[in-house]
């Protein structure tokens, strides 16, 4: 499951900025995840960007998406706070709406201290879907920074709001608790990670399709803990489980879990090259450059041709 922090929703029918820097911004295709949107269509470009239409799942909406580099997306939100500044004064909840979207993308760039500062500040007064929202950007902040118990107490706050806010069994919070499970795997809460990615299965199986797509990062991530656990052959057919779900149009979801496979496959003797060589070819088709990447190819290194 990939630790980049989620784009900031300004509402529905709004255009929602995210930076995705290894994006290649015209490969994007519908099904392909940014951030927590899903890509659903192409909807233009122009100088300052590519709009898509996309869904998000944890809200159950639709919005039109705009993408744009790092850089431009940093200078563009600097100067849309300090314009919201101006227009509606330093306490109006816009400039909480900004302080969320700008941290978000600090968090997808590198920049998790800075974002934290950002989203500390915000948290003050904030309410309903807004919270929701600020409370799962700085859960995923705090893991990033190494903060894993604020992670925790934060990604449990994201999911108590919105559960009042659409009930305890929503689409919606299928997202948010595989986040959950994710977040207590990077801090090493194994069981509780387990615990909370089968209790997401169990829920998903209530409320989405047996074959759901947004299920597939779950299976994946759930994948990665039992890895953890040495529990080699429920960890395989729970990679194997997520790369069926992505149905080929999830290529994050589905990198991470065809490397978990092809560790899998090692463990237990076999070769994981092939598993491997997928997990890279989708990293180098969305332009991926980072760790997740760059770990793959460290493992086929040291696994020989």
């Amino acid at each position: 499951m990939s630790e980049l922090g989620w784009a900031s929703t300004l509402g529905s029918g709004e255009t929602v900025d995210a930076a995705e820097a290894t994006l290649a911004l015209p490969d994007l295709r519908a099904g392909m995840p940014v951030g927590r949107y899903v890509i659903t269509a192409k909807l233009g470009a122009g100088g300052m960007g590519v709009v898509h239409a996309a869904y998000d799942p944890q809200l159950d909406r639709r919005l039109a998406l705009k993408l744009h580099d790092w850089a431009a997306a940093r200078a563009a939100l600097d100067q849309l706070m300090a314009s919201t500044v101006r227009v509606y004064g330093a306490a109006h909840p816009r400039v909480r709406e900004v302080q969320i979207q700008l941290a978000s993308i600090l968090t997808g760039n590198g920049h998790a201290t800075e974002a934290i500062a950002l989203l500390e500040a915000a948290r003050p007064g904030v309410t309903g879907e807004t919270a929701a929202e600020l409370h799962h950007d700085l859960a995923i902040a705090y893991s990033i920074a190494g903060r894993h118990t604020d992670a925790l107490a934060e990604i449990d706050r994201a999911i108590a709001v919105l559960t009042e806010l659409v009930g305890p069994d929503h689409p919606a919070l299928v997202d948010t608790r595989t986040q959950a499970g994710f977040i207590a795997y990077k801090a090493g809460e194994l069981d509780r990670a387990e615990t909370s990615l089968r209790a997401t299965l169990a829920l998903a199986a209530k409320v989405l399709p047996a074959d759901s797509t947004r299920t597939a990062n779950t299976h994946s991530t759930l994948a990665l803990v039992l890895f953890a656990r040495h529990q080699i052959a429920a960890a395989e057919l729970e990679a194997a489980r997520a790369i069926e779900l992505t149905h080929g149009q999830n290529p994050v979801v589905e990198a991470e879990a065809q490397f978990t496979l092809a560790q899998t496959l090692a463990a237990r003797g076999k070769s994981g090259r092939a598993a491997a060589v997928r997990a890279l070819a989708l990293y180098d088709q969305i332009k991926e450059t980072g760790p997740d990447r760059a770990a793959v190819a460290a493992w086929l290194a040291a696994h020989g041709a």
